[in-house]
């Protein structure tokens, strides 16, 4: 199959993201695409049990996974085991999966778990003991336990309530001093060990781990905890999901959906320039592309 990426599927990206693009994809032996999953691959929900990748979105990234030379990379804030379910990999892992903001990963021959976020596991669980005394005082939010780290939710309380909302998680930890750290994101705070490790840390690992650390890379995420990826991963198509925010990528995309037609768009680049494994995968690449131009109406 032949199909031009001069279609309507990559005509709502600038031209100079398209030519990004096009390098990227042409210029190394493995193209790494790595990307957040909340807000970047999923739409925001009102609670992380909610959140969901669109079927097309899902589609074009199986695609992506079984091109000889490309691995695709989901890094999320998320438990290791919480992104296998929600992408669907009961068995042999297509993806590379980094959760935990990178604390763990695994997949494509890969297995890494950071030994001073398995030491600090006991104390993350006492943390976790007195956020939920503290956040009895704001209906709506609550403690996610997450193994390695732990996440304070409270989309549901009001704004007026998040300051001292927030204040109050902070003291908490005063007792833990330096051996633990927040993170600030869309309505959550991220409690984590200090490792000196972060997303763009696990971006470089797996770099290092297939040999292509001096080549460019695709990174796409839409929190401030996905800058790590943009500041860390040189050279690389840093490319934001969403407006309003000041970033260091050098691109931006309106939401998950135009996230879809970014991805989608490289398949079709390396469809047009034989970098499938085998011709057989070329339906399949076909609906990929289909479902990612007219995604089924529910």
């Amino acid at each position: 199959m032949n199909v031009s990426y001069e279609t309507s599927l990559s005509t709502s990206l600038s031209n100079s993201l398209r030519e990004d693009l096009s390098t990227a994809a042409n210029s190394v032996p493995v193209l790494l695409i790595a990307t957040d999953y909340d807000g970047t691959l999923s739409p925001i929900a009102p609670t992380p049990s909610l959140a969901a990748v669109p079927e097309p979105t899902l589609a074009v990234l199986e695609g992506l996974a079984h091109c000889a030379n490309v691995r695709v990379l989901v890094v999320s804030g998320r438990s290791l085991d919480d992104l296998r379910t929600r992408m669907h990999v009961p068995g042999v892992i297509p993806y590379i999966l980094a959760g935990n903001h990178g604390l763990e990963v695994e997949g494509c021959g890969l297995k890494f778990t950071h030994p001073g976020a398995i030491a600090r596991i006991p104390e993350i669980e006492n943390i976790c003991s007195r956020l939920d005394n503290v956040l009895q005082s704001w209906p709506g939010a609550f403690v996610e336990r997450k193994g390695l780290t732990a996440t304070v939710h409270f989309r549901a309380v009001c704004e007026e309530d998040h300051r001292e909302l927030r204040r109050m998680v902070r003291r908490a930890l005063a007792n833990n001093g330096t051996q633990f750290g927040v993170r600030s994101g869309k309505r959550v705070l991220e409690v984590h060990p200090r490792l000196g490790w972060n997303k763009g840390s696990a971006v470089n690992w797996v770099r290092r781990q297939l040999e292509i650390r001096d080549y460019p890379c695709i990174c796409i995420g839409d929190d401030v905890t996905d800058e790590s990826m943009f500041g860390c991963c040189s050279p690389s198509v840093n490319i934001v999901a969403g407006t309003g925010r000041r970033s260091l990528a050098k691109h931006t995309v309106r939401d998950t959906a135009e996230v879809q037609r970014v991805l989608a768009t490289v398949l079709q680049m390396l469809d047009n320039r034989s970098h499938l494994r085998t011709k057989s995968l070329a339906g399949q690449l076909t609906g990929a592309i289909q479902m990612a131009q007219n995604p089924p109406h529910r």
